[in-house]
């Protein structure tokens, strides 16, 4: 029985991007399957440890959001749903 592969997580593409970045022009310096297990060793040290996912949050960008489940932003429209608790809670939105 072959073992199995983890779920991708919203930070598998960041993670190889860093990755790509970090390792390129060490083909030339590395073999293949040298290079194989750094890569693979610096992806589970970003993915599983709580230095590596601090350092992916810091570099990931700020999340853009537009409304919360009280607020909605300046410049931007409440969605139906927004006006569907507003109404149900006696409040405004907007």
């Amino acid at each position: 029985m072959s073992p199995e592969s983890p779920p991708p997580t919203p930070d598998d593409d960041l993670i190889e991007d860093l990755l790509d970045e970090a390792l390129a022009g060490y083909e030339h310096v590395l073999p293949p399957e040298a290079l194989e297990a750094v890569r693979a060793r610096l992806g589970d040290t970003l993915a599983a440890t709580t230095e590596g996912r601090r350092l992916l949050r810091q570099i990931k960008p700020d999340p853009q959001v537009s409304h919360s489940a009280d607020l909605v932003a300046p410049g931007t429209e409440p969605s139906a749903a927004d006006e569907a608790n507003a109404k149900a809670s006696g409040g405004k939105t907007g």
